[in-house]
């Protein structure tokens, strides 16, 4: 069985987030694979930058764009 998940590292031990239910029983043997999120920093954040378009055509870049800068809808929910 592969199962992947979210987990917090405190007090020595992997607990999984909030809602995850691992069907374990105690002494079973499992493969743990860590990828940690730590936050973006320096030459990091600038190659992750320079990915926020990356698969995306010319239009739908400009189609982000668009939306990101339009402001007209900004607040419309609720409005009447």
């Amino acid at each position: 069985m592969t199962q992947q998940f979210q987990a917090t590292y405190r007090g020595g031990a992997l607990l999984p987030s909030e809602g995850v239910h691992l069907p374990l029983q105690v002494g079973d043997a499992v493969s743990v694979t860590i990828t940690t999120r730590s936050p973006a920093k320096g030459d990091d954040l600038l190659r992750l930058c320079g990915e926020v378009y990356g698969g995306l055509s010319t239009e739908e870049v400009a189609d982000v764009e668009r939306i990101a800068v339009d402001r007209s809808q900004f607040f419309a929910a609720g409005r009447p």
